[in-house]
């Protein structure tokens, strides 16, 4: 009986001993219990990543903010593209208006499908040229070209907070512009991204391309545009009035007292004081101005005119439709050009059947 005893207390000391952790045997120290609210095993936030497109949607989305519910210049602007009617929504063409969520106004949304994959270049840019004449696309959440929902993968790696995120192929949805093919990479910004306290990104919902990746507004790159652009000369009869004047010089302003000679201006010195830029809208001053900066190195000098321009244009035996604010445009001229009416020489530029450049030599 005694033997037994003592079997039953040793089998329970190894018991306690396999359970119980050895550092509270022969110690006073207690171990940490640990935080369970911060030591979450995964983490969120925005980053910048690589995507390669895998595949691309088959529509071209547009969005822009408004203070008017009416849809019918919107759809007046997309008719005249000649590529999808979209007096009434239809599976090839879509307006959706509704309360803009970030503010005041409407946010207006335009969907077309593409008939051919080829067609995008073309389309998206007219879209987004005409649009910007109607919306507002300068919040920095919108885009001022139009975008395509595409499969991407993404790679690289962004700091979020002071941890690297590394992205290994991790699939996504993300909208880019209307040039972008299969297989192109750019840079997304993504957000709300899922990833791992080691630096591993784990899930990416919804990235969206930023016009740093073209270095224009509307989208494209610099190849498009070159390959595309047709340039004509024109001369027209115009009325000049002038309403603006602009001059740059370059040379040593340190301890000149310029600012306070030319104080019915607006003056801007370079911070190392080696450059100048005046503007005046009193057009009577620009002799007064020319002199100032005459022991200077004088690079540029014009005056700017609102123009009223034509709505069309022919050219090469082809009529282009001009956009306008107001039926007026900016034209910048050489500082000596006279006032009033005379024929002017133009240069116009000509993208995808756009007019989106004229301009008047600036030089006499």
């Amino acid at each position: 009986m005694e033997s037994n005893s003592k079997m039953i207390i040793l089998v329970t000391l190894i018991m306690l001993l396999s359970v119980i952790p050895m550092a509270f045997l022969g110690s006073n120290k207690q171990v940490p219990v640990p935080d369970l609210k911060n030591n979450s095993l995964v983490l969120t936030g925005d980053g910048v990543f690589q995507a390669k497109v895998i595949k691309l949607n088959n529509y071209l989305s547009f969005v822009g903010l408004s203070y008017s519910n009416e849809d019918k210049l919107i759809r007046q602007m997309i008719n005249k593209i000649n590529y999808v009617n979209c007096t009434v929504n239809s599976a090839d063409c879509k307006v959706k208006v509704g309360l803009n969520p970030y503010g005041a106004g409407y946010r207006d949304e335009v969907i077309i499908r593409l008939k051919n994959e080829s067609d995008a270049n073309y389309v998206g840019f007219r879209l987004s040229y005409r649009l910007n004449y109607l919306l507002d696309t300068s919040p920095s959440y919108l885009t001022s070209y139009a975008l395509v929902p595409s499969s991407v993968f993404l790679t690289g790696s962004t700091k979020i907070g002071n941890l690297t995120v590394v992205a290994k192929n991790i699939s996504s949805l993300a909208y880019v512009s209307y040039t972008n093919n299969k297989d192109s990479v750019i840079k997304v910004k993504c957000d709300k991204v899922t990833y791992s306290k080691q630096g591993i990104l784990m899930k990416a919902p919804s990235c969206i391309d930023t016009p740093q990746n073209y270095g224009n507004k509307f989208g494209l790159d610099y190849f498009t545009i070159i390959k595309n652009t047709k340039q004509f000369n024109k001369t027209l009869d115009l009325n000049l009035s002038f309403s603006s004047a602009y001059f740059k010089a370059l040379g040593n302003f340190t301890n000149s007292n310029i600012s306070d000679e030319l104080n019915f201006a607006d003056v801007s010195l370079s911070p190392d004081n080696q450059s100048i830029e005046v503007v005046t809208k009193n057009i009577s001053k620009v002799n007064e101005i020319k002199q100032k900066l005459s022991a200077y190195n004088i690079t540029r000098e014009e005056k700017t005119a609102f123009v009223q321009f034509p709505s069309s244009i022919e050219l090469e035996n082809k009529t282009y439709e001009v956009l306008t604010t107001n039926g007026k445009i900016a034209l910048n001229f050489p500082i000596n050009q006279p006032e009033g009416s005379q024929k002017v020489k133009l240069r116009i530029n000509v993208l995808f059947d756009e007019v989106v450049k004229i301009q008047a030599p600036t030089k006499e």
